[in-house]
């Protein structure tokens, strides 16, 4: 939760010029994203009270909805495009979602349902292992379609986590790495922006005011905030000149507000997270709890690792929020969810030991 009220209070601090100039008010987007906070929150309680079999049997039918929405970018007049990407859903300008964010959670339910019911004791995966692949396959179609490169790497690498758990044998994802890759050069050589994404990311200093602009100003800021940062609301790059300074680049703000110190602090705070998933995962009896548990480790683990690399400049630019700090409620409700579920999990291991230890006296 730290690192829940940290994007809070970050976004504030890095939103309000952009929210003055685009609202008329410096507290619009913070509003908004207090908001969903909160949503998230009554999101987290509610799912944290869900057993294993209820998760079990919402999965096809969540999954199916995800897959329907992922649908719906694609019609005119309900399908927004941003920056590029068609992977919005705009409800009459009142609210907007982006289906791909709930993918991830959908998926991870899904997929750990899937595998779960899987004998040990058989060498052949296809029973279940197969629909978690044509599903994750179309999925990545409908994101891909979309435009949406940096969710389509996150979401293989979710279900890449969990396929790892369940034992799937290494010489595929070999070849997964290899088809990954290959596919990755092929979209980013057919779409002109991702080649200026990848030019800007080796060398920024060639187009300093073009594809490289965001990369810059992303070192300017972590650079001027030095060891102990400018203070909360002192950054000069949110005043107009770091785009996304309150989404995808917010991670730049708090090295530029909060110092090396406080960068390097939300830096533990998400490997203490995804350690703790890593532990869940090993610790478990439950094949569910593994899969589940490893495929929010691939998930939130990879999306923060892409997101801060991206602004430290040893990624390309995706165009992937921060988990739990970015503004943006399509991308915080789920997560927070997802915590919810894993909370769940926590109380049930905590409660099998407990029991463990009464039956070994």
């Amino acid at each position: 939760m730290i690192l829940l009220f940290t994007g809070l209070i970050m976004v504030l601090s890095s939103s309000y010029v952009e929210s003055k100039l685009t609202y008329g008010s410096e507290f619009e987007i913070f509003l908004k994203q207090a908001l969903y906070a909160g949503l998230g929150a009554i999101a987290l309680v509610v799912v944290s009270t869900w057993s294993i079999k209820k998760l079990q049997q919402f999965a096809p039918l969540m999954m199916l909805i995800v897959l329907g929405l992922l649908l719906v970018v694609f019609i005119p007049g309900l399908g927004d495009e941003v920056g590029g990407q068609r992977n919005w859903i705009d409800f009459g300008g009142i609210f907007r979602i982006q289906p791909s964010e709930f993918a991830k959670m959908s998926l991870v339910i899904w997929g750990a349902t899937l595998l779960s019911k899987r004998n040990k004791h058989e060498h052949n995966f296809k029973a279940h292992t197969g629909p978690l692949l044509i599903g994750t396959a179309i999925t990545l179609a409908l994101i891909l379609a979309a435009g949406d490169l940096g969710n389509v790497i996150i979401i293989a690498l979710t279900v890449g986590a969990m396929l790892f758990a369940a034992n799937l044998p290494i010489k595929y994802f070999g070849y997964a790495a290899l088809a990954g890759t290959a596919m990755v050069a092929v979209l980013a050589y057919l779409k002109p922006y991702r080649v200026q994404r990848i030019t800007s990311w080796l060398n920024p200093e060639l187009d300093p005011l073009g594809s490289g602009y965001q990369a810059m100003h992303a070192k300017y800021a972590l650079a001027s905030g030095g060891l102990f940062g400018q203070n909360i609301g002192g950054s000069k790059e949110k005043w107009g000149t770091l785009p996304e300074a309150h989404t995808d680049f917010i991670f730049a703000i708090i090295g530029e507000e909060l110092g090396l110190l406080g960068a390097f602090t939300v830096l533990l705070l998400f490997t203490a997270f995804c350690i703790s998933l890593l532990v869940l995962a090993r610790r478990t009896d439950s094949d569910f709890i593994r899969y589940a548990s490893a495929g929010a480790f691939g998930w939130i683990g990879s999306q923060a690792f892409i997101n801060i690399g991206a602004v430290l400049g040893v990624l390309p630019i995706m165009g992937v929020p921060l988990p739990l700090v970015s503004a943006g409620g399509s991308s915080l409700i789920p997560t927070l969810a997802t915590i919810g579920m894993l909370i769940s999990f926590a109380r049930l291991e905590m409660s099998s030991a407990k029991n463990s230890a009464t039956l070994n006296r």
